[in-house]
């Protein structure tokens, strides 16, 4: 049996997404021989551009809210926001 599948399948195994297990399962049914997977070129490339725009993106929103933060943070009344908002603008 072949199946094909998109790149909704490498985006779940990439982002480790709700959908990973069964994905994975897919995988391991093809790794055994079960079935064959068949992975259209185009499901292999449009993940690579998804990521680096949401990586692109990501930077710029990291940026934006570090600036607000930091403008915040010159308030009295929110002078501890650089220290719990940390974990956050760490994210990368």
């Amino acid at each position: 049996m072949i199946v094909a599948v998109e790149s909704n399948f490498v985006l779940e195994l990439t982002y480790r997404q709700e959908e990973a297990p069964e994905c994975e399962r897919i995988v391991e049914l093809a790794n055994s021989g079960a079935i064959r997977l068949a992975i259209p070129a185009c499901a292999l490339f449009e993940p690579f551009e998804t990521l680096a725009r949401r990586r692109i993106n990501r930077e710029e929103i990291l940026k934006e809210l570090r600036k607000e933060l930091q403008e915040l943070a010159r308030t009295q009344a929110y002078a501890d926001l650089a220290e719990t908002s940390r974990k956050a603008v760490s994210a990368s």
